[in-house]
Parts: structure tokens; sequence; C-alpha cells
């Protein structure tokens, strides 16, 4: 009874305090993750951290949810053919080109559609490669591995990163019709 007796004294305080409710939580980015992501939870603890750090408010949705309006997607780094359904991912691509979100997709080993169209960038190839590599972006450098490295040229995509040992995109910018794509080539949230 002491602890219910001292808990009943805190509310009445609190209640007492002349301020307003507290506003809602704004959340404005949905994590889209496979549902065999359960497995690697570190994965999506990792990218919650990472989120909050950027100042974000993430929600997560399993790729066979409903994905919800929001001003940005992100598309965790593991393997995404096996983690999106394609009438999703064009539901996302949708929200990009006419409603102007962003989308940003973190690749590990990925098998990527409509790349030339909503990302701005081709292919030529993507071999294994998990060696360490150095990518600069605002004049910072920053260690990194990729899963598959993804060999992409641009046609149109800006390049804010690159590889500083061969010149690979490793961080991509596009307009999309109102809305802007981000192609991250290497598995952020596994490092």
């Amino acid at each position: 009874k002491p602890v219910a007796k001292m808990m009943k004294k805190v509310y009445d305080e609190i209640s007492s305090l002349p301020c307003a409710d507290l506003p809602e939580r704004i959340k404005d980015t949905c994590f889209i993750i496979g549902e065999r992501m359960n497995a690697y939870q570190y994965l999506v603890s990792s990218a919650y951290v990472l989120a909050k750090q950027a100042g974000l408010e993430p929600t997560f949705r399993y790729s066979t949810q409903t994905i919800p309006e929001y001003p940005l997607y992100i598309i965790a780094s593991d393997e995404f053919w096996q983690l999106i359904r394609k009438s999703n991912y064009n539901e996302i691509l949708r929200r990009v080109r006419e409603d102007g979100a962003s989308l940003l997709i973190t690749c590990h080993d990925a098998a990527l559609l409509n790349l030339y169209e909503s990302f701005g960038f081709v292919s030529k190839g993507a071999p294994m490669d998990n060696s360490t590599h150095i990518a600069e972006f605002n004049g910072d450098k920053f260690p990194f591995r990729y899963g598959k490295k993804f060999l992409i040229e641009s046609i149109g995509a800006e390049i804010l990163a690159r590889d500083e040992s061969d010149g690979t995109p490793v961080l991509t910018k596009f307009k999309y019709g109102n809305g802007y794509t981000y192609f991250l080539n290497c598995p952020l949230e596994k490092m």
C-alpha cells in the first residue's frame, strides 16, 4: 500500500501542473521490413537507433502489410527480392512520384526493379565483395562493406558518395516525379 499511495501522490501532483496535454508524437518515417527479419532483430534494432540518431520518428511495417502514407520510406537492406511485394513497392514508388514522398533503399543483396526510371542508374553487374572500403560524404570519410557490390552507372542520378578505391557510387539521389529516391549501395544497418 505505501507504493500505491506514493504513485497516487505523484499522479495528483502531475495532474495539478498547469500544462496542456502533450502533443501526439508525429511519426515521419516508415521502415518496411520482411517478415523473416524477425530472425534478424538486430537489424531492426540497428535501423531504429540510426533513425533516432538522425532525428526521425520511425514506425515499422512488414512488407505484407498495408503501407501507410508517410513522407519517408526506408526499405532495409536484407535480401530485397524476398522482402517486399511488387504491389507494395509500386505503391511506394507512386507515392514518391505523385505525392512527393522520398524512398531510401539500403542494399545488401537484391534484385532491383525500375532502376533507370525510378533511381536514375543502371546496373552493370553485382559481384560479392565483403572487404572494407572507404567512402567520402560531405567531406567526412566512413568505412563500409558491400554485400553485393552493385556496379552502377548514373543515368541522371546525383552521386552523393563514391567508393574511394574505384569510384563506384555508394549513395545516389534521384528526382523521381515530385519526390526523391535514394540508393545506398551497402547495408548500413549491418555495420
